[in-house]
């Protein structure tokens, strides 16, 4: 029909039709797709501008009222961006985004999460604001196995704009990504003077990869003796340290301290599993390949 009648007042009537056809059978794809064509083949006509309110009204209600995300993620993400020019100035459009940003870091959509979010960093966000949105999409780019991205997300946010509370965050964020590089010594640079627990935990990460066995014993040593002290059982966060440390005694052949630290510790180990692996690192029966434990 659209090639016999095209260019006319029926081929109009006809995709206007069509198009509302579709958004009616929640094929907004082509829903849109139809309007957008109804524009182009007749652009100066009133059809063409009332479509045209009709088709960023239905973008808006699609990702404003949270339509889109019921939709396969794939194709809310062609739909957003394929019709992005739709998306209004203003809150409305942040707001938008932002919901978006989400929606696809839920689908792992990393990729497509970090795009958005670095045109909203970039361009349309501005003091606090900014800086909460540059340590979101340094976070997301560090999930997804991208430092220099990473990087270059937090570089973006210029020191002196950077509230005191957030500082560490963006700290600690720059060593993961360093670490992630294996750049090592500069990771340790950057955390130099820092003595806080988050920043202990980065480097006990950096000495097991680096087997620095004594650099592991020298900050979990002091940890479990504060354990001791209060008379508090193993969980998780002293476990990991209570493991590691016998495994840095393991492979240096301290036969004594890993005794002594079975007596001390087998029976305060909550979680049978983790008492299961503290029993055969401190058995004493030979080598400990600590590459066999899970790091986590």
């Amino acid at each position: 029909l659209r090639i016999v009648w095209k260019g006319d007042d029926f081929e109009l009537g006809l995709l206007k039709f069509l198009g509302g056809l579709y958004i009616f059978e929640h094929d907004y794809i082509n829903g849109l797709r139809t309007w957008r064509e109804l524009i182009t083949q007749f652009p100066k006509t009133q059809e063409a501008l009332l479509i045209a309110r009709q088709m960023k009204k239905t973008f808006i209600d699609l990702f404003d009222k949270q339509i889109a995300y019921d939709l396969d993620p794939f194709v809310s993400l062609t739909l957003y961006f394929e019709f992005r020019e739709l998306t209004p100035v203003g809150e409305v459009g942040d707001r938008i985004i932002r919901q978006l940003v989400d929606h696809f870091v839920k689908a792992d959509l990393l990729e497509n999460a970090a795009a958005l979010l670095t045109h909203q960093v970039r361009f349309r966000s501005t003091g606090e604001e900014q800086v909460k949105l540059a340590l979101k999409l340094a976070d997301i780019n560090l999930t997804n196995k991208r430092p220099e991205l990473t990087l270059q997300a937090l570089d973006y946010v210029k020191d002196k704009n950077i509230p005191e509370d957030l500082k560490d965050q963006f700290k600690y964020l720059r060593a993961r990504a360093l670490m992630q590089m294996q750049k090592y010594q500069e990771t340790l640079q950057l955390l130099a003077g820092d003595w806080s627990k988050a920043a202990q935990n980065l480097r006990l990460e950096i000495f097991l990869e680096r087997q620095n066995w004594f650099g592991i014993m020298n900050i979990t040593e002091p940890r479990l003796a504060e354990v001791i002290d209060r008379g508090d059982p193993i969980k998780e966060a002293s476990l990991k340290d209570l493991l590691l440390l016998s495994i840095a005694y393991a492979t240096q052949q301290e036969h004594d301290k890993l005794k002594s630290l079975q007596r001390e510790f087998m029976d305060k180990i909550e979680d049978q599993n983790g008492r299961t692996i503290f029993a055969f690192v401190t058995n004493d029966t030979g080598g400990v390949n600590y590459m066999q434990f899970d790091s986590t």
